[in-house]
């Protein structure tokens, strides 16, 4: 890689490291991390949720049970804060990045990487 550019790359990378955006996600993360029990509920809720799906795919027996388990377990991650918290500043992390790739898009006058938005409507959603 050109060494000027490789140099600017890492510039970019240092700035995007001591971004509030991205500061706000790693300490949200961290703070998730440490919490044991709101990483546990989130493994069940997902694991709930993919079972769910099995269920339906295969039109299996026990869809409806399992729909009340993803729904109650979907309230209490929704309830928890450091859940909560983290989802957001992921949210918030992932618009800056994607702001910053379609001006590098824009700029380019290159498909550089398109957001999830400009892409609905054909057919990811």
């Amino acid at each position: 890689m050109n060494k000027k550019v490789q140099k600017s790359l890492d510039d970019l990378l240092e700035t995007i490291f001591n971004s509030t955006e991205y500061r706000e996600y790693k300490k949200a993360e961290d703070l998730w991390k440490k919490d044991k029990d709101s990483q546990k509920l989130l493994d069940e809720y997902f694991n709930a949720r993919n079972t769910l799906q099995i269920l339906e795919q295969g039109n299996f027996e026990g869809k409806e049970e399992q729909e009340k388990e993803v729904k109650k377990l979907e309230k209490k991650v929704n309830e928890n804060k450091n859940i909560a918290k983290w989802f957001a500043s992921q949210r918030k992390f992932q618009e800056f990045i994607w702001k910053q790739a379609d001006y590098l898009t824009k700029n380019l006058k290159f498909p550089f990487s398109p957001t999830p938005r400009s892409r609905c409507g054909k057919g990811c959603c």
